[in-house]
């Protein structure tokens, strides 16, 4: 979870994960009160970001049965 180091997450970490092939990512922004979701790893970036708020329900790529509310993460 992120509340103090979100911008440098996204600016030095995910890229890591991309260019590592992790075929996805969540990013929990406690400040913005939601999750980026980052997904389809391509030549160090990944293709799909999207973002999830209160109230929306998340399904991990790789567990596929497993439903995520976004109020459980995000407290």
């Amino acid at each position: 979870m992120a509340d103090t180091s979100v911008a440098s997450d996204r600016l030095n970490k995910i890229p890591l994960y991309a260019r590592g092939g992790v075929p996805e990512v969540w990013l929990i922004n406690l400040p913005g009160d939601e999750i980026e979701i980052y997904q389809q790893p391509t030549a160090g970036r990944y293709a799909r970001v999207r973002t999830a708020r209160r109230g929306e329900e998340l399904t991990p790529l790789e567990l596929p049965a497993l439903v995520v509310r976004t109020d459980e993460i995000l407290g």
